[in-house]
């Protein structure tokens, strides 16, 4: 078994800087808690998973040059973690054109030594609704997507364009995640006005789509992120593993296709 026969959940967006990996690493923490879960970072020119996870670059590599993943520990479930970012060094531009994107993705799939049994691959992907989205197409059999979005007017309108991608590409939305939406200052407690939920679910219920939810703003998904997923945000990501359960039932009940 392959780490493309696990259905495969993309965290995607038409915007850059609008908190993908974060949601990534909720939804994984969230699904490792319900079976086996692995992590696989798409945005292979500006990786990020190494440096939200306090992963270092060290890989092992067996006889033949195949990478093993790294594992996390997330609330006690192992998950499996592999990113271009192990390989880059800090300070170097990671230039690569298209047919390089895609390339690297399958290996990422076909050649890194994933453990077998692997239920759901979290996808972090990046902003460009193009070469990620085309070999996820072609290496996965099963493949749903999350979108990402800030508030401001720009962030909706390339999020509504990577909803019209990914079902050009033919995979389902699952929902619309609100990130960085209101918030409370850590110091006093008062409501800080940063972002509004409306254009989010408006997005949602244009294209309808589930609007899932908000994560709001505040400085520790910066600076302790995974206590932050832990702490911040535990209801959006617990009812974005229960979309992935019925989508997953849903492909169950249909034969898989």
């Amino acid at each position: 078994m392959s780490l493309g026969d696990a259905l495969g959940l993309l965290v995607s967006s038409g915007k850059g800087g609008v908190g993908k990996s974060i949601i990534s690493i909720g939804l994984a923490d969230e699904l490792a808690q319900r079976g086996p879960t692995a992590m696989l970072d798409l945005d292979t020119r500006s990786p990020n998973l190494p440096y939200l996870l306090g992963m270092s670059r060290d890989v092992r590599i067996d006889a033949a040059g195949n990478p093993f993943p790294k594992v996390h520990d997330f609330r006690g479930h192992a998950v499996p973690v592999y990113s271009n970012g192990f390989l880059a060094e800090d300070g170097v531009p990671v230039t690569m054109p298209g047919e390089e994107v895609r390339s690297a993705i399958a290996g990422a799939v076909v050649a890194v030594r994933w453990p077998d049994g692997i239920r759901w691959a979290v996808l972090d992907v990046d902003p460009a609704p193009g070469d990620s989205i085309a070999a996820s197409v072609q290496w996965f059999r099963r493949l749903a997507a999350f979108v990402v979005t800030a508030s401001d007017v720009s962030s909706v309108q390339d999020c509504d364009r990577m909803i019209s991608a990914l079902r050009e590409a033919g995979v389902s939305v699952l929902g619309v995640v609100g990130n960085m939406i209101r918030g409370t200052c850590p110091h006093c407690g008062a409501a800080i006005a940063y972002g509004e939920e409306g254009p989010a679910s408006d997005l949602a219920r244009r294209r309808g789509v589930r609007y899932v939810g908000s994560l709001p703003w505040h400085p520790d998904f910066r600076n302790r992120p995974l206590w932050a997923v832990e702490n911040l945000g535990g209801a959006v990501f617990r009812d974005m593993a229960d979309l992935v359960e019925e989508a997953e039932r849903r492909w169950n009940r249909s034969g898989g296709a």
